[in-house]
């Protein structure tokens, strides 16, 4: 089950500062400043997350966050 549809940022929050943008072909691109876009529209339990991630430089600073919201189960955050 996609998390983007390929044309809009439906179900995702965008905090911080910049934007981002869906692209016309299926990606999503981060303009203007540090922020986080996260999906919280629905919860997900055992499943794979299937990536394509590039950067414009060498040195940018970006990345993809796993988290468990359950106190029960902190060992479950991960950085990817």
């Amino acid at each position: 089950e996609p998390l983007l549809d390929g044309r809009t940022l439906n179900g995702w929050t965008h905090v911080g500062p910049g934007r981002f943008v869906a692209e016309q072909d299926g990606s999503i691109v981060g303009e203007g400043g540090p922020g986080v876009l996260y999906y919280g529209s629905k919860a997900f339990k055992d499943f794979a997350l299937d990536v394509d991630y590039m950067t414009e430089s060498a040195g940018a600073n970006s990345g993809v966050v796993v988290t468990s919201l359950s106190p029960s189960h902190p060992h479950l955050t991960e950085i990817c």
